[in-house]
C-alpha cells in the first residue's frame, strides 16, 4: 500500500461504544509501523473521548489528523476538556485538525468558536479544509458552495486560507519521495 501511494489510515471511532486499546501490543506494533512508513493515524471521534486516547497516540510517534475541528460538543463546547486535550495535542508538533463538516456539529456559534480557537491555537500549519463531499446523509442540504463561503468565514484573511486550503495539505500529502 505504500509503494501505491497509502499515506494513513483512518480511525472511524464515533458511534463505536469502546475505543481500541492503543496501549495494546497488536496497536503499539500497528502504530509503531505507521509512524516507520511516515504514514498518520486520522480519527474521526467526538472531542469528549480525545483524552482517552490521544495521549496514547502521541506516545507512538505517529502524526495524527483531526477530522471535523475535532467535533466538540455542544454542552461543553470549546472548553471542555476533549477539545482542550486536543489544543494540547495540537501545540506537541504531530497533531494537525481538519476545519471539515461544520453542518455536523449543530451550531453555528460553535463552529465559529471552535474555528477561531483552533486558528488562534494551530494557526494554518496545523489546519487543513476539507469540504466533506459528498455531504453524507446531508446531500440536499448542503451545497459544495456553502462549504467554500463558511471556509472565508472562518478564516477571513486570504494568505491564511490558502494556507489551510492548499499549502499545508499540499505538504502533508505530498509523497515523501518528493520531499527528499
Amino acid at each position: 500500500m505504500d509503494r501505491r501511494g497509502a499515506v494513513g489510515v483512518r480511525f472511524q471511532l464515533r458511534n463505536v461504544a469502546r475505543v481500541p486499546d492503543f496501549a495494546s501490543p497488536e496497536y503499539r506494533a500497528l502504530l509503531r509501523h505507521i509512524a516507520d512508513l511516515g504514514w498518520h493515524v486520522q480519527l474521526h471521534d467526538d472531542a469528549r473521548r480525545l483524552p482517552d486516547y490521544l495521549p496514547g497516540l502521541e506516545a507512538a510517534g505517529v502524526k495524527v489528523v483531526v477530522d471535523h475541528f475535532g467535533r466538540p460538543d455542544l454542552e461543553d463546547g470549546i472548553g471542555g476538556k476533549g477539545f482542550q486535550r486536543l489544543l494540547r495535542s495540537i501545540a506537541g508538533g504531530r497533531t494537525w485538525v481538519k476545519l471539515s463538516s461544520a453542518f455536523r456539529l449543530g451550531s453555528d456559534a460553535l463552529v465559529l468558536q471552535a474555528a477561531s480557537t483552533l486558528l488562534e491555537h494551530a494557526g494554518p500549519e496545523r489546519l487543513m479544509w476539507g469540504s466533506d463531499w459528498p455531504f453524507a446523509a446531508f446531500e440536499t442540504q448542503v451545497s459544495y458552495t456553502q462549504v467554500l463561503n463558511d471556509l472565508n468565514t472562518w478564516v477571513p484573511d486570504p494568505v491564511a486560507r490558502h494556507r489551510i486550503a492548499f499549502d499545508t495539505p499540499n505538504l502533508f500529502y505530498r509523497p515523501r519521495h518528493d520531499q527528499d
